[in-house]
């Protein structure tokens, strides 16, 4: 439903001391290999103090997804950073960095190719005529983003005539 992490970096400890995140979901469940997505994220806000200016928030994210026969799918692991800071009563920014490692993968081997036809039959064993690449690559991934929010906690919604505004932005 929701991954804040992956959303925006900025999002690391900001309004919650604690909070994980778990998501699974499939899609296209009539077609032989349907598409599947999992994602677990933990963040927190390092403050112990409530009547601390600034603080700083931490996260981790994980996230797989697989699709088709081929088995086309992605891995990342991310590390997320914040620096969240209250400008006064009713507002607050953060800013975060997010860096990270993915890896992409495909089983070439599970698709059917024109060439491998012969006289209308599939043989596996006939070349593809395809040139394709690596069936697995890596890459570092890398991302900054803010999140500014007027109003306050919900159980203070009354000072501030029920308006709570989040704005943010992230690459």
């Amino acid at each position: 439903r929701m991954t804040p992490l992956m959303v925006n970096p900025g999002n690391a400890g900001f309004n919650y001391n604690l909070r994980a995140t778990a998501n699974y979901r499939q899609q296209w469940k009539s077609v032989a290999s349907p598409f599947s997505t999992s994602a677990f994220s933990f963040d927190m806000n390092t403050s112990k103090k409530k009547n601390n200016r600034g603080s700083i928030g931490v996260g981790l994210q994980f996230l797989n997804d697989k699709a088709g026969d081929a088995k086309m799918g992605m891995t990342q692991g991310n590390i997320n950073v914040s620096g969240i800071l209250q400008l006064d009563e009713k507002s607050k920014l953060s800013v975060g960095l997010m860096g990270g490692f993915g890896q992409r993968t495909i089983n070439y081997a599970a698709l059917r190719w024109e060439n491998q036809y012969q006289n209308g039959a599939f043989d596996a064993n006939n070349t593809t005529g395809e040139n394709l690449g690596s069936n697995s690559t890596t890459y570092m991934d890398a991302g900054a983003g803010f999140v500014w929010q007027y109003g306050k906690d919900p159980g203070y919604i009354t000072q501030n005539n029920g308006v709570k505004v989040n704005f943010g932005a992230s690459v």
